[in-house]
């Protein structure tokens, strides 16, 4: 769904399959829309609400985020615990892993000011 400022709430992407476990979300900067199917991959939604399955072969993907330069990553797994650096074209590379009885469930980056 999208709400706007003035707290509009309309629907912003639906063709997603009945069975999908929507997790973590982030835009990029084109305004595209990347969500984590724990059961699937990353759904890529595009401006218009179009949705598609972007990326595979992820372990359990939970959340999304963007570094600084534009680069997205994805955490999930489950024993071990992993963290995916993901290519414009939804090729996924294993950033970091680490044995765990549950897998990373949130990912975020923190800026720091250089001025």
């Amino acid at each position: 769904m999208r709400i706007t400022p003035s707290g509009t709430v309309t629907d912003y992407a639906t063709d997603f399959p009945s069975n999908s476990n929507l997790l973590g979300m982030a835009f990029d900067t084109a305004g595209n829309l990347y969500v984590a199917d724990v059961s699937i991959g990353i759904y890529k939604v595009a401006p218009g609400g179009s949705v598609s399955l972007w990326a595979t072969g992820l372990s359990y993907p939970r959340d999304v985020a963007f570094n600084s330069t534009g680069q997205l990553f994805s955490v999930g797994g489950y024993n071990p615990m992993a963290m995916y650096s993901v290519a414009s074209d939804g090729t996924p590379t294993l950033f970091a892993s680490q044995a765990a009885a549950a897998g990373f469930t949130s990912i975020a980056f923190g800026y720091q000011d250089t001025a």
